[in-house]
């Protein structure tokens, strides 16, 4: 899993973009308006995307395209925030994936990439 961590307005989104062009999947995000914006940005950057899915429509099932496999979360800050609706989200923790053996999350924070390994308690 890569975690793209930049300040506002440097292009993220349109990172994730060019990777769901590239590598197919669904893009994730907040909601309608923002899946509207994405799909608008995508049209204007001449790239094909699938039309973006709510975080809603992805864990409620409320989707009708098939065996999606890859996603990729738009401002995930965000999402969280949506779900604890009012409360300061403090911290998170992630697990590493099971099935994916030794999983590596890059974390690219400006222009300098930083890893994460799975036994590593912080970021180096």
């Amino acid at each position: 899993m890569e975690i793209i961590y930049r300040e506002p307005r440097t292009g993220k989104t349109t990172e994730l973009i060019k990777k769901c062009a590239e590598k197919g999947g669904y893009i994730v995000c907040l909601d309608e308006n923002r899946a509207n914006m994405i799909a608008e940005m995508a049209r204007n950057m001449n790239v094909k995307i699938p039309f973006p899915l709510t975080f809603h429509e992805l864990i409620t099932n409320r989707y009708y395209a098939r065996g999606i496999r890859k996603v990729y979360i738009d401002n995930a800050d965000e999402l969280i925030r949506s779900i604890a609706v009012g409360v300061e989200v403090d911290t998170i923790v992630m697990d590493k994936c099971n099935d994916c053996g030794k999983q590596q999350i890059e974390i690219k924070h400006c222009s300098e990439p930083k890893r994460i390994f799975q036994n590593e308690n912080h970021i180096s």
